[in-house]
């Protein structure tokens, strides 16, 4: 509890160290000019504001819609959240 007692500080204090703390909570787009997800991994891509899962393979992007993979350039990415747990 001590790290999140001390983060919770941080970000109460406010200035540009709260906002860097409460920036690493947050996901957040990245450019793929920054850098690409893993190949084979599924993620949250964005194309012309188009926002869709979509997939990294060897030879390309490919969008996951109705079951037919779509080739496609994004612009930013994100990883997908965990799932909820099922009980």
């Amino acid at each position: 509890m001590g790290a999140m007692k001390d983060l919770l500080i941080t970000i109460y204090g406010g200035g540009d160290e709260a906002v860097a703390a409460a920036s690493k909570l947050m996901p957040r787009w990245i450019p793929v000019s920054e850098r690409l997800p893993e190949i084979d991994e599924n993620v949250l891509a964005s194309m012309a504001g188009a926002v869709g899962i979509a997939h990294r393979y060897v030879d390309g992007w490919y969008w996951n819609v109705d079951e037919w993979h779509k080739p496609f350039t994004p612009s930013h990415w994100m990883p997908l959240p965990e799932p909820p747990e099922v009980k």
